[in-house]
């Protein structure tokens, strides 16, 4: 995961994040220069690849993909768990990342997000996760996941340009988001086709 921040400057943040299922530790310092085509914040990395009926690959996208305000507050109230609820704003009421989904939305992703623009009959599916960390020979902890799904052109042919991470399995307008994946162009996804799509976040102190 790596912040973008629209002016140089650093970040330190240190995690330690359970879910219901489990948990995973993040120990994080973001050193950002400056991108003038992304707003600040923290990112991972999204590719999509489209194969067809025989399991050829026919079109292959990758981006950024921004985790949003809801992602943040997903991370603290996993993490620090205080003996009574947050006060001040912060929404407590965000469930475990469990679903993703895909939409025809384009546009640079903000921190406000928290829909995608859906495909009608195109339901969010759950995903896999791999991952792995460790610390380097002068104690630099890194831990890296993937979370994998897959779409059928049955069910959601269109052409896509966005996916989402969610914390329901209604998805867009319904639950929250963690994360907006914008794809840098447009993936076309037939009904013979499948969309297989792999959302990377990589947490680091270096």
């Amino acid at each position: 995961m790596k912040q973008i921040p629209r002016n140089v400057s650093i970040m330190a943040m240190a995690l330690v994040a359970v879910s219901l299922t489990g948990s995973f530790a993040v120990a994080d310092e973001f050193k950002g220069g400056q991108i003038a085509t992304q707003e600040a914040g923290m990112y991972g990395h999204i590719t999509a690849k489209v194969l067809d009926e025989t399991g050829n690959v026919k079109q292959y996208v990758q981006s950024d993909n921004k985790i949003v305000q809801n992602g943040v507050d997903m991370l603290v109230i996993n993490t620090l768990v205080p003996s009574v609820a947050y006060t001040g704003g912060i929404d407590t009421a965000l469930g475990d990342v469990q679903y993703m989904q895909i939409g025809t939305g384009s546009g640079a992703g903000t921190s406000a997000d928290n829909t995608i623009t859906t495909i009608g009959g195109c339901a969010p599916v759950t995903f896999t996760g791999t991952g792995a960390g460790a610390s380097d020979s002068v104690g630099f902890a890194t831990t890296s996941v993937t979370l994998s799904s897959t779409f059928s052109g049955a069910s959601c042919a269109a052409t896509v340009a966005e996916a989402g991470l969610f914390d329901g399995s209604t998805g867009s307008g319904t639950d929250d988001m963690f994360s907006r994946g914008i794809f840098g162009s447009s993936v076309v996804l037939g009904a013979a086709d499948s969309l297989d799509v792999d959302w990377t976040f990589t947490f680091t102190d270096t």
